[in-house]
């Protein structure tokens, strides 16, 4: 509660973060539970968060994020650039209504992370988190009798450890996550010809084909005649167009992907006197 302006301020406290299960380890993401915040899956992706969060019906994009004060937004995409893990979060508040002018930028809302910082006693975290397609169910719409399970191997690993320079005076904070995942993208929506359309036989197809020399006229029958077919062509076609497997004409498989990255944090603290 904000007594001295009509600001909407929320704070998402560290206990939040350390006992609430965290999807990909996005604390942003506990932002959907304050009042007037929803997820919005349409705003575009950065390089390390999945979507944008609509605070009272603002766009996904149109909030300003910042840590420890500096400025954390993709000036193409309009979200996070990156996120403190959560080990290395303390807490962060969100400035949902009524904000002051200093701000600017965002008319949705202001999101300010805060990292953490050393104390007078050494503490540090070691963790890993994993996910592995052998503990997952087959997805729905993976087509059993088509495709094997979606392959996952995701690894989200790291640590954190902060102390003492000088006692009372200066502090220290480091912490660093790297993510190494290896994973198959079930693909469904890949039309490809079917096996008469191959050998040139249009005449069961929509759109027929026209014959560029005479006219631009139907080919006889709708069929082009294997004269008028490039062998080289039909070569690769065979090599590198699959035949349909689901249907008249989809081909359903599972796409490779990966995803690889790294972060580290560094933040030094130093109390020049008493009195700051």
């Amino acid at each position: 509660l904000e007594t001295a302006t009509a600001t909407l301020r929320s704070v998402v406290r560290r206990e939040l973060i350390e006992d609430l299960p965290l999807n990909g380890r996005n604390a942003l993401q506990l932002e959907t539970l304050l009042p007037g915040a929803v997820r919005h899956a349409g705003a575009r992706t950065s390089f390390s968060q999945e979507d944008g969060v609509s605070v009272n019906g603002s766009r996904g994009n149109d909030n300003n994020t910042l840590v420890d004060g500096g400025h954390n937004n993709d000036v193409y995409t309009g979200v996070p650039t990156s996120v403190p893990n959560p080990d290395a979060l303390q807490e962060f508040s969100v400035l949902s209504n009524n904000f002051s002018a200093e701000y600017g930028r965002g008319a949705g809302s202001i999101v300010s992370a805060v990292t953490k910082s050393g104390t007078n006693s050494i503490h540090g975290t070691v963790y890993e988190f994993l996910r592995n397609d052998a503990l997952d169910a087959r997805s729905y719409f993976a087509h059993a009798n088509l495709v094997e399970k979606q392959r996952l191997r995701r690894n989200q690993f790291g640590s954190s450890i902060g102390g003492p320079a000088i006692r009372d005076r200066t502090f220290w904070f480091a912490s660093w996550e790297s993510v190494r995942e290896s994973r198959a993208v079930n693909q469904s929506g890949l039309i490809v010809p079917t096996p008469v359309e191959r050998g040139g036989d249009f005449s069961a197809t929509a759109r027929k084909p026209f014959d560029p020399t005479n006219n631009r006229q139907p080919f006889p029958g709708n069929q082009i005649p294997m004269s008028r077919q490039s062998q080289a062509a039909r070569r690769m076609a065979d090599i590198l167009i699959p035949l349909p497997n689901l249907g008249a004409n989809r081909f359903v498989y599972n796409s490779p992907a990966s995803d690889r990255r790294d972060q580290l944090l560094a933040r030094g603290d130093h109390n020049f006197s008493s009195t700051d």
